[in-house]
């Protein structure tokens, strides 16, 4: 079996009041995607593979210090919403409606979001 995610995003923060409290909005793309093959018995075997591709926005509130060195730390919270979800397979998900339904769950979820220490460096 093999198993792959990845994620690639823009970020984008405002900080109304000069300090370092900060509104934020993350908006990106994101990828799922697992391999396999199946021996059943003595049939043979099958191989499988099945993606679920996402568009989300997460919006957030946050706090970021940075010192004069420019070291950043950083705390925030928010919500990862999903914009549009494919989920594809090499084989008919009609033949496993309960996989295609764990797939379409997993990309339609709102799911909340938390770094509760964020580390860099500001050049």
């Amino acid at each position: 079996m093999n198993v792959s995610k990845w994620s690639l995003g823009g970020d984008a923060r405002v900080f109304p009041f000069r300090g370092g409290f900060f509104i934020g909005l993350r908006a990106g793309h994101q990828h799922v995607g697992a391999a396999m093959t199946v021996i059943v018995g003595s049939i043979g075997s099958a191989y499988e593979e099945l993606a679920l591709d996402s568009l989300f926005i997460n919006p957030r509130l946050g706090l970021l210090w940075i010192s004069h060195s420019g070291l950043a730390f950083g705390v925030e919270a928010g919500v990862q919403i999903p914009m549009s979800t494919a989920v594809s397979s090499t084989l008919p998900l009609s033949l496993a409606p309960s996989v295609r339904s764990t797939a379409d769950a997993l990309g339609s979820t709102v799911l909340p979001t938390f770094d509760l220490l964020r580390i860099g460096i500001v050049l």
